[in-house]
C-alpha cells in the first residue's frame, strides 16, 4: 500500500520536486516506481523514469519529479515484487504541478 502525503506542487525549473510516500509492505520484496505524464486522456511513461528502484526507510520513500517538468498531471505507478521477483501489487498516485 502506498500513498503520497501531498498531491499538488508548484513548478520548479531549478530543482527536482520531492514527493514523500508512506509505503507499507507485508513481507520481503522490492518496490519499483514508474513516473508517467498525462497527455489528453492517457498517461505515457517518462523517459528514464521507468521501473526505478524505491528505497523505503521507516515506512517512507521520497520519489522525485524532475526539475523543469512542465505544469500538468503526473502519476507514480508503484509495483511491489515478492522475493522471487514476481509482481504482487500495484498502487497509483496522481500528482499535479501547477
Amino acid at each position: 500500500k502506498a500513498n503520497a502525503e501531498n498531491r499538488v506542487f508548484d513548478q520548479s525549473s531549478s530543482s527536482s520536486i520531492p514527493v514523500v510516500f508512506s509505503i507499507q509492505t507485508l513481507g520481503p520484496g522490492s518496490v519499483k516506481a514508474t513516473l508517467q505524464q498525462k497527455y489528453a486522456m492517457s498517461y505515457l511513461d517518462m523517459e528514464g523514469q521507468i521501473d526505478q528502484p524505491v528505497t523505503i526507510t521507516g515506512g517512507q520513500a521520497t520519489l522525485r519529479l524532475p526539475a523543469g517538468a512542465p505544469k500538468g498531471t503526473y502519476r507514480f505507478v508503484l509495483s511491489l515484487y515478492d522475493g522471487s521477483g514476481t509482481a504482487r501489487a500495484r498502487s497509483v498516485e496522481n500528482i499535479i504541478i501547477k
